[in-house]
């Protein structure tokens, strides 16, 4: 509530001073709340926890992403090939661990290791693999999947409840400022009345229509809403 305190003192001073009539500019209950939506570090903390959420289940989602990979070596020496390998692969990974690749291996040279050789134009090959160890029902990829949405939609409650608690707050501390704002306006008020029957009492005294008991009396009642209003 302190920090809440702080803030909303430090909006009121900001506000107040971008503006030469900055008196005659209320600081409505919605404004003010939409300053401490945009500006409180609890509420952009909070933003960060769902960005958190957010990047883990991208992660996740970049598991089914198609993969491509290739690797290339080769030895010359004095002229002579010796070896070229080439070797490319392309994989898409799918639901339940079903993975279809596809690869393509080109290989020459004059000493190429024999369990290398492919035919002159190159090897192709294509197919469906599945590990049957991690379940037809559940893939580790689906796990880490269905935890990160988990992890994700935990993040958006504890971003909702944190922001909700800096908002409550921030409404308690608005009204009370606003409670201590009507008080003080209206001990103004009450000063302002009795310097007046002040006035008018000393009036009467002058005339002979008061006695000047009364004009005491009216005097400490000024003196006595000086204190209320300090």
């Amino acid at each position: 509530m302190k920090q809440i305190l702080i803030i909303l003192a430090f909006i009121l001073t900001s506000y107040s001073g971008s503006s030469q009539i900055a008196d005659s500019i209320p600081l409505g209950f919605t404004e003010y709340l939409a300053m401490v939506k945009k500006y409180h570090p609890l509420v952009k903390q909070a933003d960060l926890i769902l960005d958190e959420g957010e990047i883990k289940l991208l992660k996740a989602r970049g598991s089914f992403d198609p993969k491509i990979e290739a690797d290339y070596s080769s030895k010359n020496y004095t002229g002579t090939e010796y070896y070229n390998n080439f070797n490319s692969a392309f994989k898409i990974p799918t639901w339940y661990g079903l993975e279809l690749n596809a690869k393509y291996e080109d290989n020459s040279g004059v000493y190429l290791n024999p369990q290398n050789t492919v035919p002159d134009d190159g090897l192709y090959l294509a197919g469906i693999s599945l590990n049957v160890g991690e379940g037809l029902f559940m893939s580790e990829r689906m796990a880490s999947l269905k935890q990160a949405k988990i992890y994700r939609d935990q993040s958006q409650l504890k971003r909702q409840l944190q922001v909700t608690e800096v908002l409550y707050n921030a409404s308690i501390a608005y009204f009370e400022w606003y409670t201590a704002y009507q008080q003080y306006y209206l001990f103004e008020s009450f000063l302002d009345n009795a310097e007046i029957r002040f006035q008018g009492v000393s009036s009467e005294y002058e005339v002979g229509e008061k006695p000047a008991i009364d004009t005491l009396e009216a005097g400490l009642s000024i003196q006595s809403r000086k204190l209320d209003l300090q």
